[in-house]
């Protein structure tokens, strides 16, 4: 396997297949070179405007081409890509810019308003970029961003264990922390991906999810492009669309999750569907069931596999081609990953026994953004404490059990209890708010809100939720809301979050 770091790794491939393309979006494509030339020239231009190795460069946008070019063009000069979640909003924006300090931004148009409110509490920076449309007053132009002249592509070389991307991703606190990835760490990823699913320059990579998502950044972005293959990407998630590129492209790998298969089993396949092309589909974020498992087989001709990991680390396991799909499992650990499972204790546990995994790889975060507390907390004695709860059978396969921490898991997008919570909670009718997960036949898990009223005061679930509307991203917002006089707590007062699901379980709406 090519041992050269991703940034020489991508140039030395995007030379040997100048001509192929490298990437399809809508009804433009670029190859090898063409590719490598235009972020060349957004690498210059972000040079021009003073940003330098170490330097923090956020973006809000959905997938596009602006995206790509930026993730490539910030690798190439050494800056941080600090790519945001397009569903959030203008506090939680607020808190990741000023959180990373980054020093530009880029954000869609569409997606302007999301930022706008938050404009003047942006301590750190110093220009803000527009994509596809007029920039209002005191942006720039997207395009003034690139540099036509011809291009002298010579910037001082990042190190390997220099950091390259902050994804921040929600946590057990009220605040996301900024997942910090250095070039060793994507080049380990990118590599034993590649080695694990065995990509080849031949694959065409369709991927549903989001680029800004670790999933969509290293595994349909990345690890296809280290290779020559070709990525497919399309703005945002449509079950006819994706058919329709699967058929127009000829695509041999779909990534996805599961809510985003399940929606491609519902779609009738007319006689201009062709997806015999597909060889390889790969969920991840959630759960696969037998059934699911079974109609996308008898749809799509290939079964679908199942992996596991998480922004820090990813895949950790994986059900891969070449060996037996083990459906309802997480796989065997993926090319370059050392996996343990323990208890409390941190003893390790015989198989059939559950325990805590814990992963080892070149492949792991090297920690979170300015954060030596949660660090240390994660990473002990050179493992990464993943917090999933697992077992391992004879074979040596991986099941999923469940979470130590309290995150809900809905449609792939990790919640933070407490972030929904704190939104609640600053109603003013509000005396406390306490929020779960419950489980959800196509999303996993749903949000259930439980909430005690002050005394005198009213509010109903729709004001509560409408509320919370204005603070948080839409799919943080709970499904439900619970009124109860008081809290069921422990004998230290803390609140009991397993009695609050089972009540939301039996009270969840239809």
């Amino acid at each position: 396997m090519n041992k050269l770091p991703l940034v020489e790794l991508l140039r030395q491939v995007g030379r040997e297949h100048a001509e192929r393309i490298a990437f399809r979006f809508e009804d433009r494509a670029w190859t090898y070179a063409e590719l490598d030339r235009s972020t060349d020239a957004l690498a210059a231009g972000l040079h021009g405007r003073g940003l330098r190795r170490g330097d923090r460069v956020a973006f809000l946008l959905p997938n596009s081409p602006e995206l790509v070019f930026l993730n490539l063009a910030c690798l190439k000069i050494g800056a941080i890509a600090v790519p945001m979640n397009v569903r959030l909003k203008g506090a939680e924006l607020a808190y990741i810019l000023n959180h990373c300090r980054a020093r530009l931004v880029v954000v869609h148009a569409d997606l302007f308003a999301n930022l706008e409110p938050v404009r003047p509490d942006l301590a750190h920076v110093e220009t803000l970029f527009v994509v596809g449309a007029a920039p209002p007053q005191g942006c720039e132009a997207f395009d003034g961003l690139i540099q036509t002249e011809p291009v002298r592509a010579e910037w001082p070389a990042a190190s390997l264990d220099d950091p390259a991307a902050i994804l921040y991703t929600s946590g057990t606190t009220a605040r996301p922390k900024g997942v910090t990835h250095t070039h060793r760490s994507l080049t380990s990823t990118v590599r034993n991906y590649v080695a694990t699913v065995g990509l080849k320059v031949d694959d065409v990579v369709l991927g549903m999810l989001s680029m800004s998502h670790i999933f969509g950044f290293t595994l349909q972005l990345l690890s296809p492009l280290s290779v020559g293959a070709t990525v497919v990407a399309s703005p945002s998630f449509d079950a006819d669309r994706v058919l329709g590129l699967i058929t127009r492209h000829q695509v041999t790998h779909l990534y996805g999750l599961p809510v985003m298969f399940d929606a491609l089993t519902r779609q009738p396949l007319g006689e201009s569907v062709d997806v015999k092309s597909l060889r390889y589909c790969l969920a991840g974020g959630d759960a696969v069931s037998r059934r699911l498992n079974a109609t996308v087989y008898a749809m799509l001709g290939v079964e679908l596999y199942e992996g596991c990991g998480m922004t820090e680390v990813i895949p950790y396991a994986i059900n891969r081609p070449g060996i037996e799909n083990r459906v309802g499992s997480i796989g065997m650990p993926a090319v370059g990953m050392s996996l343990r499972l323990v208890n409390d204790a941190g003893q390790d546990v015989a198989d059939g026994e559950v325990g805590e995994i814990l992963v080892q790889s070149e492949s792991v975060t090297i920690g979170y953004w300015e954060d030596p507390e949660a660090t240390a907390a994660v990473l002990r004695d050179g493992w990464f404490h993943t917090g999933d709860l697992g077992r391992r059978d004879e074979a040596g396969y991986y099941w999923f059990v469940g979470r130590s921490k309290e995150i809900i898991v809905r449609g792939g997008s990790n919640i933070s209890p407490l972030e929904v919570e704190a939104a609640i909670a600053q109603h003013p009718a509000v005396h406390e708010a306490a929020v779960v997960g419950v489980p959800h036949p196509t999303y996993g898990e749903t949000v259930a809100a439980f909430v005690v009223l002050k005394s005198g005061t009213t509010a109903s679930e729709q004001e509560l939720r409408q509320f919370a509307a204005q603070k948080i991203a839409d799919y943080k917002i709970p499904e439900q809301v619970t009124f109860l006089t008081e809290f069921p707590r422990g004998l230290t007062g803390k609140v009991q979050r397993k009695a609050l699901k089972e009540l939301a379980s039996k009270t969840k709406n239809p």
